[in-house]
C-alpha cells in the first residue's frame, strides 16, 4: 500500500484536509473528492486546508465539476505560498466563501473561525 501525500477527514463541525507539499497523485485527490461529497458538508462547515503542494489541471477541473461555485463551502486555507492567498482573497471578492491565512497565522485563522485554544487531542510537544 502506498503512502499517502493527503489527508481529508470530518472533525468536530468542520472538515479538514492535510496536504503538506508537492504534486498531489491523482488517487488521493480522487479520494478527497469522495469524502467531501460523502460528508455532505454544508456552507456551515468549515473546510480548513493546511497545504503547500500543488493540483494539477485535471485536479482543478474535477473539483469544480464535483463542487461548482465552490459548492457553497466556506473554505478556510492556511498555506505559506503568497501567491496561493492572493489567489483565495481575489476569489472571495467574486462572492466565494473564501478566506487564506499565513501557516504561521493558525491560531488566528482559527479564532477568525469560531475555534479557541488548541483541537482536542492537539500535542504542544
Amino acid at each position: 500500500m502506498s503512502k499517502k501525500s493527503a489527508l481529508f477527514r470530518k472533525v468536530g463541525r468542520a472538515a479538514l484536509i492535510v496536504h503538506p507539499a508537492g504534486p498531489m497523485p491523482d488517487e488521493d485527490w480522487d479520494t478527497i473528492q469522495q469524502g467531501i461529497a460523502a460528508a455532505q458538508l454544508s456552507s456551515t462547515t468549515p473546510l480548513l486546508i493546511w497545504a503547500d503542494g500543488t493540483l494539477n489541471a485535471e485536479q482543478r477541473k474535477k473539483a469544480k465539476e464535483t463542487n461548482p461555485e465552490g459548492g457553497g463551502l466556506r473554505v478556510v486555507m492556511f498555506t505559506s505560498s503568497v501567491l496561493t492567498r492572493g489567489v483565495i482573497q481575489a476569489l472571495s471578492w467574486m462572492g466565494m466563501q473564501t478566506t487564506a491565512w499565513a501557516k504561521t497565522e493558525l491560531a488566528k485563522g482559527l479564532a477568525k473561525e469560531g475555534y479557541s485554544g488548541a483541537p482536542a487531542g492537539h500535542r504542544r510537544d
